[in-house]
């Protein structure tokens, strides 16, 4: 039962991601296109190095490094 809901679980998670990446694939083709696919490249890298600070302040509140 267990292996069951952890394969369901695990393409529960892979398959949208799947779809979004054939899905992207497929639009960076496009002409018209290219300059939204360079522009969401540039926010998402933006998005994810705040996340990273983000999480490195959280981390580093927890340790103790520094406090409120």
């Amino acid at each position: 039962m267990g292996s069951v809901l952890m394969a369901t679980f695990g393409l529960a998670r892979g398959v949208p991601i799947m779809v979004a990446g054939i899905a992207a694939g497929a639009l960076a083709h496009l002409r018209r296109t290219r300059c939204f696919v360079l522009w969401a490249e540039r926010v998402g890298g933006a998005f994810m190095l705040a996340a990273a600070a983000y999480f490195l302040y959280q981390a580093a509140l927890y340790g103790g490094w520094f406090s409120l």
